[in-house]
């Protein structure tokens, strides 16, 4: 009887400290930019599940209709659970409607929870700065499982003929900076070895998303802003290929809805925009969680 007792209670707690009833949110936890006044790790509340598709978080009308003074989150990476880690509201921020996005974070109950899981490989650079630790999905609920087994895989060379006719549709004006300014750099006509792949996945059931593009030979020591098509491209290989989109990197897959299918979280920054991006179904639904810095 004192089991069930004690057991009641705890299911009581919990839900208090999470976010609105049965109602699913993907957040993420970020080391903070040098600049920015908060010092420690902060959560930023993203995405919202509505009915049959998610919806960003990206305003005060948003995230005012949710219960988030002290909520509980699962920490979900790459299929697996890392524990829990809790984000209480109350740091102040600017109160505009265009800064919100940017400015409006949680601050985390005990900074040791943050998982400090490296960035060796300098990714996830945003327009402020690159972080000594990867940012990290966040759920509201134990749904960090990843059936689909997305995992990293390094494909033949011989996958760039495949997605060449699509690259060159979207790389429009390709040139070699050779440390010129970009807009003075040399033209090239861009043929199959000026391409190529970066960070590439695939699942149990042979699905592939690729990241390819523009040659790094080419784009070392550009001088001035790029052009999104200078960055890595990403495709969705099954049965046939679909454009994910640009200025991306992949953070995390999982099915944090629980649908039976897999989620993907996609860090984003180019000139003056920085955020998320969520696809769902497949990649045929895009949700954007974006900020600016003027």
């Amino acid at each position: 009887m004192i089991k069930k007792y004690l057991l009641s209670i705890f299911i009581l707690l919990y839900t208090t400290a999470n976010a609105g009833d049965n109602t699913l949110i993907i957040a993420a936890a970020e080391e903070p930019a040098p600049q920015e006044i908060v010092g420690t790790p902060i959560i930023r509340i993203l995405f919202q599940k509505q009915e049959n598709s998610w919806i960003p978080l990206n305003n005060q009308e948003s995230q005012s209709k949710l219960k988030l003074k002290k909520t509980d989150w699962t920490i979900a990476f790459d299929g697996k659970n890392l524990g829990t880690i809790r984000s209480i509201d109350d740091l102040k921020s600017p109160d505009c409607a265009w800064c919100f996005p940017r400015y409006k974070v949680f601050r985390v109950a005990n900074p040791k929870s943050f998982p400090k899981l490296g960035n060796k490989e300098q990714r996830f650079s945003n327009w402020a700065y690159t972080p000594k630790n990867r940012p990290i999905v966040l759920i509201n609920s134990p749904n960090y499982m990843d059936h689909e087994h997305w995992k990293r895989f390094y494909p033949h060379k011989k996958l760039i003929e495949t997605l060449f006719p699509k690259i060159k549709e979207i790389i429009k004006s390709p040139y070699h900076c050779n440390g010129a300014p970009n807009w003075n750099a040399t033209p090239i006509n861009l043929t199959e070895n000026d391409i190529d792949l970066f960070r590439s996945y695939k699942n149990k059931n042979g699905a592939l998303i690729i990241s390819a593009g523009l040659s790094g030979k080419h784009t070392q020591n550009c001088d001035g802003p790029t052009s999104p098509t200078d960055k890595p491209i990403w495709f969705y290989i099954d049965n046939g290929i679909k454009l994910i989109g640009m200025e991306l990197d992949l953070l995390d897959a999982g099915d944090y809805d629980n649908d039976g299918e897999t989620e993907f979280v996609f860090i984003h920054s180019g000139y003056n925009s920085d955020g998320y991006t969520l696809f769902e179904s497949k990649f045929s639904q895009r949700t954007d969680y974006y900020w600016k810095y003027h």
